[in-house]
């Protein structure tokens, strides 16, 4: 069976060293396993490693010798690459600032990887596995989302900001409005494939996130709901701002959540508003908390 040609951006090589993140350390190194077992070929470019090698010390060393444990190819910058990356941005794919993120998207195309492997980068997964999936363009897969968000069958949530916190993502992360819906259109429509399947993690992040925007909804409230997520991989899945105050959450399909999950929420010590009480959205049957300022709230309760 052909392998997978996939590229792999500098936020997947830099997560096999981020213990900050244990759970994004824990799958990137089982994506390891599998490229060794020779599930994948692998393909990297002169940005990864222009940014691995701006990594400090000794983080550094040992991304490389992580690099060193599979085999991969080097891709060569040429002027397809570059000329593609400039029509991304004329065609305001990506944000100016954006200017690594379309070089690696382009590095993708032009060698024709079958996918990108990201952890930071949704917008550039997104718009390339549609168009790749529909066989049509990537400027044309922008357009057909832009009439999905009008209709509100999807919906963007936005990153949150503010000049307290440094080197923030500002592209949003996508969602849909039913995750019914996302169930249908995927054939995961038994109790079973949604619980096990490899995206289950996605599906009930989206069930959460739709819900609470729901409740907001039918309130007659606009809902103050973003996620928090920075250019060194630290992120939160959602962030209510509620009275000058941010309340953190994370969604786990775990029913035992671990207190490392709280950790996270120091990253918004910097930030001008006080940080509230948080919240672990997980299996766990009753209420309870986690710690005295995180609670651990059942799924079935939005």
């Amino acid at each position: 069976m052909k392998k997978l040609k996939i590229y792999l951006d500098t936020s997947v090589i830099s997560h096999l060293d981020a213990p900050d993140v244990p759970d994004r350390e824990a799958d990137t190194k089982r994506l390891w396993e599998r490229v060794k077992a020779g599930e994948f070929e692998v393909f990297i470019s002169p940005v990864d490693v222009l940014e691995l090698d701006a990594c400090p010390e000794p983080k550094r060393s040992a991304l490389a010798k992580w690099l060193q444990s599979i085999p991969y190819t080097l891709l060569q910058q040429t002027d397809e690459v570059l000329e593609l990356a400039a029509q991304y941005l004329k065609a305001g794919i990506l944000p100016k600032k954006s200017t690594r993120d379309r070089l690696h998207i382009a590095y993708a195309c032009v060698y024709n990887c079958d996918m990108i492997v990201s952890w930071n980068f949704e917008h550039m997964v997104n718009y390339k596995t549609i168009a790749q999936a529909s066989g049509i363009g990537e400027v044309k897969a922008k357009e057909w989302l832009n009439i999905l968000e009008t209709l509100g069958i999807i919906f963007y949530l936005r990153p949150y900001s503010n000049n307290a916190l440094k080197r923030v993502v500002a592209t949003p992360k996508l969602y849909f409005s039913d995750a019914g819906l996302v169930a249908y259109l995927t054939r995961w429509s038994d109790r079973d494939t949604l619980m096990n399947g490899a995206m289950n993690g996605a599906i009930l992040e989206n069930y959460v996130v739709a819900e609470i925007i729901k409740s907001y909804t039918n309130q007659g409230r606009e809902c103050p709901m973003f996620f928090y997520r920075d250019k060194d991989g630290k992120e939160i899945d959602i962030l209510l701002e509620e009275n000058g105050q941010l309340h953190p959450c994370e969604i786990k399909k775990s029913s035992s959540p671990q207190s490392i999950l709280s950790r996270r929420f120091k990253v918004l010590d910097a930030a001008s508003q006080r940080r509230g009480t948080g919240a672990i959205f997980c299996m766990k049957e009753e209420l309870s908390a986690l710690d005295r300022n995180t609670l651990i709230v059942p799924i079935w309760m939005l």
